[in-house]
């Protein structure tokens, strides 16, 4: 068991990180993982938040992350960071507006 656990430490010393993207559009959730090279690692697809709100989806996006890492035998630390991409949209909330910025 020991030798398990040190062998695990040095190969993750030695693993490239890898990226995250998010992908939040009007039919389709994507989150993918990303060597720095651009080739996709894993990625997941889902079609069922389009009737939630903000905190929901937020929620399920953090599900999302937490899935792709953990199938693969990753930790938080493996990754760079998250890069999330929205659609160009204005949503009017309680007199508060929120501006998401296609880029």
């Amino acid at each position: 068991m020991i030798l398990l656990h040190v062998l695990s430490k040095l190969y993750r010393n030695q693993m490239e990180k890898l990226l995250c993207g998010v992908d939040l559009g009007g039919t389709k959730l994507s989150v993918g993982l990303v060597q720095p090279d651009g080739t996709i690692y894993d990625k997941l697809v889902v079609y069922d938040h389009k009737d939630k709100d903000e905190i929901m989806i937020v929620d399920q996006i953090t599900r999302l992350i937490k899935e792709l890492i953990s199938r693969n035998g990753l930790i938080e630390s493996d990754l760079i960071g998250i890069g999330m991409g929205f659609p160009g949209a204005r949503k009017v909330q309680r007199r508060t507006y929120t501006y998401f910025i296609k880029s």
